[in-house]
């Protein structure tokens, strides 16, 4: 299929979204072994092409800091490239002391963090604004709901607290992945937030436990995006060395196999260069993927 559709090696985002490792089951045990029986099948069965072409990315437990950080401990060890987390690996919604001790083996390890659209969701639905039953398929309000997330509707929040967590005064050098989310919203985000920090930095003592949050933005994430004109045309106000186009491949809202015309359009009047970090440079150099050829000869 990668192939058919002229993609040379795919990051694979696991599926495992809205609850995260607790979708397997809210027993410690019985999450901690489906955990690890997917960590194992990724990369000693189906990514485990001579090529590498595919690259995994371990699912890490809801089920507390110790069992998050053995099981990173195993990633790392066993050749995954990136951790994906639904929560913060206390279990917990929000940053605290008690989850500082995985960020700061993720920073050396240089491990990027992974969240994906329906992450860190406090409510157990899908729905579009994160609460409520979510909308059957065959609904309109599906539809809205699908396309408010990929708008970014369940990613701002969760930046938002991210940014104001003061983890990242902390772990300069963290690398969080934000993952399905497109991007075309970054830019008016950051700019409120930045707002909202100069007004207030002072009385609330956020001049203290931060930088400016387009700062932080940045400096520590990245994210990817499947069809976003309007966030190549508003890339300028991005990290463009931190932005990656995505194929989403194998779910139903991928272009597959026409992923080629898709570049052309998406891409159409952009520089190659940049077109090549989007593609190939950023998404290689966040993954440490240096196996990998920087040209493919037909």
């Amino acid at each position: 299929d990668m192939a058919v559709d002229g993609i040379y090696a795919q990051v694979i985002y696991p599926s495992v979204t809205l609850k995260g490792a607790g979708t397997y089951s809210d027993d410690r045990e019985l999450q901690l072994y489906c955990v690890r029986r997917y960590n194992e099948r990724l990369t000693q069965e189906f990514c485990n092409d001579p090529e590498g072409r595919l690259i995994a990315q371990a699912i890490i437990p809801t089920t507390g800091v110790e069992d998050a950080i053995a099981e990173l401990e195993w990633a790392i060890e066993n050749g995954h490239r990136g951790a994906v987390i639904s929560r913060m690996p206390s279990g917990r919604y929000t940053f605290s002391e008690e989850d500082e001790p995985f960020f700061a083996r993720c920073c050396e390890a240089n491990i990027p963090v992974v969240v994906h659209i329906g992450s860190f969701l406090r409510s157990k639905s899908g729905g579009g604004g994160g609460g409520g039953k979510a909308p059957d398929f065959r609904n309109l309000a599906f539809l809205g709901a699908a396309g408010a997330i990929k708008a970014g509707s369940h990613t701002i929040p969760v930046v938002s607290d991210l940014m104001f967590s003061g983890m990242f005064k902390q772990f300069p050098d963290l690398k969080i992945v934000l993952v399905e989310a497109n991007i075309g919203w970054i830019p008016t985000l950051l700019e409120q937030c930045d707002d909202m920090f100069y007004r207030y930095r002072f009385f609330t003592e956020a001049s203290n436990k931060m930088a400016m949050p387009s700062e932080v933005f940045h400096n520590n994430f990245w994210a990817t995006f499947l069809i976003d004109t309007v966030g190549m045309d508003l890339r300028h106000r991005l990290n463009i060395d931190q932005i990656m186009w995505s194929t989403d491949y194998p779910h139903t809202a991928s272009n597959w196999p026409n992923s080629r015309q898709v570049i052309d359009r998406q891409f159409q009047g952009l520089p190659v260069d940049q077109v090549k970090k989007f593609l190939h440079d950023n998404c290689r150099r966040l993954y440490n993927l240096d196996h990998l050829p920087e040209k493919i000869s037909k």
